[in-house]
């Protein structure tokens, strides 16, 4: 999954049809119909998971052998390469991609939060309530860094903020 997530992340054109494709999914949640269904989304929850989580989908920078056809193999006989990834590795399309996403994400998680509170009880929901909490700080945190780096506060980090949204968290 990761090796697919940074093929489709590798192009700022590729950036906008995931965008394009995410945006929708996530107003398909806003849908009651989909909110029946709350099992059927912690896969997608993963999904947004990983792509969240820069360092899965940022370039690396390991060592990469051309043999092998048009896509570059890892060199496993090539000493391995020692640090840890930080945002600064990733490309600036990236990172307004990576924060574009997560103020999208942040209306879905909300209603998820209020509306998913009647499905915590329910064994088939359990792995969505777990990837739905395993993706609440990634979105708070990539809010936390967009309004950083900006230095304004749109509506969607205004509605992170005012903390309105706690006592649905606390209910969980």
């Amino acid at each position: 999954l990761s090796c697919g997530l940074k093929f489709l992340c590798s192009q700022s054109s590729h950036l906008r049809f995931v965008f394009s494709g995410a945006r929708h999914v996530l107003q398909q949640v806003h849908l009651s119909s989909v909110l029946q269904s709350f099992q059927i989304l912690h896969h997608f929850f993963f999904l947004l998971f990983k792509l969240l989580k820069e360092e899965d989908v940022a370039p690396s920078d390991g060592v990469k052998s051309s043999a092998g056809g048009f896509l570059r193999q890892p060199d496993f006989n090539a000493p391995p390469v020692i640090g840890s990834r930080n945002s600064l590795s990733a490309t600036p399309e990236l990172l307004k991609f990576l924060y574009s996403l997560a103020e999208v994400t942040w209306g879905a998680i909300r209603k998820c939060l209020a509306e998913g509170k009647a499905f915590i009880n329910q064994s088939l929901c359990q792995m969505t309530c777990v990837r739905l909490l395993e993706i609440l700080p990634v979105v708070l945190g990539k809010l936390r860094l967009s309004r950083e780096e900006s230095c304004d506060i749109r509506g969607t980090l205004k509605d992170a903020s005012d903390l309105k949204w706690l006592p649905d968290l606390i209910d969980w």
